[in-house]
């Protein structure tokens, strides 16, 4: 049994869903780009910081106009 404090991740279930969700795009990148598996250990970084900044991206409306 583990004791964790309120308000960590361990108790806060949709931050942890968006980690793992993250750390799949991540690697669904490096494996759809059709990277050797040698340089995805130095690819990793920029896959996954690339994941993290699309994930914030949100469609919305202004002026009758639809963006990013």
């Amino acid at each position: 049994m583990e004791y964790t404090l309120r308000d960590t991740p361990q108790h806060n279930r949709l931050a942890e869903l968006a980690f793992a969700t993250i750390g799949n795009k991540g690697r669904e990148m490096l494996v759809h780009a059709n990277v050797p598996m040698k340089y995805c250990f130095h690819l990793y970084r920029e896959a996954f910081k690339t994941a993290t900044d699309l994930d914030g991206l949100v469609m919305v409306t202004v002026n009758g106009k639809r963006a990013t």
